[in-house]
């Protein structure tokens, strides 16, 4: 097929004046004239004519805006695919929304709470709950036995609040949800997904339906005031690369806990109030004490010396006299120094993460006591392991 002198001098505009490989040149080619030339014909048509002298001001001109038009493109093809990447986390986040809808609320039972006396200490009861992995699976542990377990600790602390109420007049239950609530299929590509029975999407969907039923809504229920702190975890998230600015916005937990605050307003518990902190930490109040909570994967490990130089280094930081630490990530259960390190456990069994890191991982979860005092220095009472294996 023959070349008119048009073609020729499109062909070595687009050669010589954009940034457009032969690929690309030839479609920009193909495009404009009729002739559906291949890619080698309008190679070795630009060797042929290479040294005539074909110029045109203005279809150069015209020639290097089609060129920048289709380089600026090709660019945002690249920086459109990045985005698509990083919004695969988003389509989970919508598919679990648009499965919360068939979650069916139901009315709340309240009781009503036990009469205050001035003879009784006030307290507040804080149930600390934190990696938790819904979707992982091991040999012994999966989804359904997650929630049985969940429901398993909330029957132990409702045992616990009504012998307490007996001796003290219960003034907050304060619920710390401290992280690494879902597994996450694709937290360490595909090593991950290997480890999880359910998708990102569902394991949304069912933490969000299993901590209200099966925690917050009888707990709630109750009477008393309840106050949850929902924090965020290493596992929370759709990829490995970490967040060091507000993490607590980024994480898959601001989908968990947002809607969780929708659900308690949808379903009348004017008793609870949720906090959803966007930093990695938050200082909370107990009777005019300020305790520490956050995951625990910025630490090393959870020895009291590691442990100790952190809380200095809040203190610093936040200006507050810190009085102690809450933490969760290393999957064993410690408490040290009165209530000042409290470290928290997991309920998964059979843990594949503890084992291979040398800790002694149980199946458990912490419950911890603070009594208003004016004698002692810390308002921490004490500590109760409830065992889930």
């Amino acid at each position: 097929m023959a070349w008119n002198d048009k073609e020729i001098k499109y062909l070595k505009a687009l050669r010589e004046e954009s940034d457009l490989d032969w690929k690309e040149i030839t479609e920009e080619m193909n495009e404009q004239f009729t002739e559906r030339r291949t890619l080698n014909a309008t190679r070795k048509a630009y060797k042929r004519f290479e040294d005539e002298d074909v110029s045109d001001d203005v279809l150069i001109k015209n020639i290097k805006s089609t060129a920048t038009a289709k380089k600026t493109a090709s660019k945002l093809r690249k920086e459109n695919k990045v985005i698509v990447e990083n919004l695969m986390g988003f389509d989970d986040v919508l598919e679990a929304i648009e499965s919360l809808k068939k979650v069916r609320l139901i009315t709340p039972k309240f009781k009503k709470p036990a009469k205050k006396s001035k003879k009784k200490k006030n307290m507040i009861m804080e149930p600390l709950l934190s990696d938790l992995h819904y979707g992982l699976k091991t040999k012994s542990f999966d989804s359904g036995v997650l929630r049985d377990r969940m429901k398993k600790y909330t029957t132990a602390f409702l045992h616990s609040k009504d012998r307490e109420e007996k001796s003290h007049n219960i003034q907050l239950i304060r619920i710390l949800l401290n992280g690494d609530i879902i597994q996450s299929t694709s937290f360490h590509g595909a090593k991950s997904e290997a480890a999880c029975d359910i998708t990102n999407a569902q394991q949304l969907a069912v933490a969000t339906e299993s901590l209200f039923f099966d925690v917050i809504l009888p707990i709630a229920e109750e009477g008393h005031p309840v106050e949850i702190i929902g924090m965020s975890g290493n596992h929370d998230r759709f990829h490995p690369d970490k967040y060091t600015i507000d993490p607590g916005r980024h994480y898959f937990t601001w989908t968990i806990y947002t809607a969780l605050q929708n659900l308690c307003k949808a379903a009348g518990l004017k008793n609870v109030d949720i906090i959803i902190p966007e930093k990695a930490y938050y200082v909370y109040d107990c009777f005019g004490s300020k305790f520490l909570v956050e995951h625990g994967d910025l630490l090393k490990n959870g020895s009291p010396d590691t442990l100790e130089k952190h809380l200095m280094k809040r203190s610093a930081q936040t200006g507050f006299i810190l009085k102690g630490i809450r933490i969760g990530h290393f999957h064993t259960d410690y408490v040290g120094s009165v209530g000042r390190y409290i470290v928290n456990g997991s309920p998964v069994s059979d843990d594949h993460y503890g084992d291979t890191l040398g800790y002694v991982s149980r199946s458990c979860q912490l419950l911890n006591y603070y009594v208003e005092t004016d004698k002692r220095d810390t308002s921490y009472y004490h500590s109760f392991t409830v065992n889930l294996g």
